[in-house]
This record gives C-alpha cells, structure tokens and sequence, in this order.
C-alpha cells in the first residue's frame, strides 16, 4: 500500500481548513513516518479519518471521488 496514495475521499468542506500531513497507514497501526506513507489531507478529513484505513472508512460525510 506504500507509495500507492492517491486522492479517493474527501469530506466536503463547511468552511476553509488547514492542509495537514495525513498517513496512508496511520501511525497508530504501525505505519512509518514517510513520503511515501503520507499525503495532504484537510484537518477536518484527518481528524475524521482517525487511526483508519481508507477501506475502513465508515462516515457518511465521506465521499469517493471518480477515479479516471
């Protein structure tokens, strides 16, 4: 899964959010701190993503983006 991130969610926003760094494999589930294992995420997707997978992804606010 390491070095495969793309864009597929995103919350829509109710007001403009910070850029933060989020993990692919979160911290929290043995993922590494690296380039490869992280991608800008608004601080609302990475608050609400939590210590999930983005297969785990379970709230409704969530939505897939098409992938072309």
């Amino acid at each position: 899964m390491q070095g495969s991130w793309q864009q597929k969610w995103y919350l829509p926003p109710k007001h403009p959010r910070r850029t933060t760094l989020g993990h692919i494999v979160p911290l929290a589930r043995g993922g590494p701190h690296t380039r490869a294992n992280t991608g800008c995420e608004c601080s609302g997707c990475n608050s609400a993503k939590k210590d999930n997978l983005d297969s785990e992804l379970t709230d409704p606010r969530f939505k897939l983006l098409p992938t072309n």
